[in-house]
């Protein structure tokens, strides 16, 4: 099992949970969930980034609106710009692209940042009932973004029910019939790349 360190950065020792989290427990990256109340361009969450450089791990931000009382506006992509701009050497990570409701701020994020990368973890339930307006928005975000800087994700175990693991793989690989007759496909590259090769190279692991 590959983990991430999550910690809220208000803690007094997070930057020293998070080295331990890295050198003792081998885990291989930094959750950021802005939602708890903070932004994420706030300087206060700035150590955690050094730290997170220095221990050579991406970081990855919820983004998206989330139920209350989680704070949802902490969860716009466009905060994220700050970092990214601030620390170009950093892997960053948007978790779920925003969401259908900031997919586009997030792929405008991502478009300028070579070192921002979007995870669709979360959109299973537009797969699941909106399945063209899905595809057509994945698309736009490949067209945007490139395939390179997009990841598939799964938000594990919170979306099963509504689509199993199994069927939400596919949904990437074989597109539904509804897409192909739009004419939204995938090459096999950008499926590869989404479906795994990008997550081995971010994470550093072997395929």
């Amino acid at each position: 099992m590959i983990t991430f360190a999550c910690f809220d950065p208000r803690r007094s020792n997070a930057v020293e949970l998070l080295e331990r989290a890295v050198t003792e427990l081998g885990m291989v990256g930094l959750k950021i969930h802005p939602a708890a109340g903070f932004f994420p361009n706030e300087r206060m969450v700035y150590p955690m980034y050094e730290k997170a450089m220095e221990l050579g791990i991406p970081v990855m931000f919820h983004t998206g609106p989330e139920p209350k009382p989680l704070y949802s506006r902490h969860c716009q992509p466009v905060y994220v710009d700050d970092v990214a701009a601030d620390f170009p050497d950093l892997d960053i990570i948007l978790a779920h692209a925003g969401l259908s409701a900031w997919w586009q701020e997030a792929a405008g994020v991502a478009s300028v940042a070579p070192n921002v990368y979007l995870d669709i973890s979360g959109w299973q339930p537009m797969a699941r009932l909106r399945p063209l307006v899905f595809y057509s928005t994945l698309r736009s975000l490949i067209d945007t973004v490139g395939a390179k800087h997009i990841m598939w994700g799964s938000d594990y175990p919170a979306l099963t029910l509504l689509m199993p693991e199994a069927d939400w793989a596919k949904a990437i690989s074989e597109p539904a019939q509804a897409a192909r007759e739009k004419g939204i496909s995938f090459s096999e590259a950008e499926v590869s790349a989404i479906m795994g090769d990008n997550a081995a190279q971010l994470l550093k692991l072997e395929r």
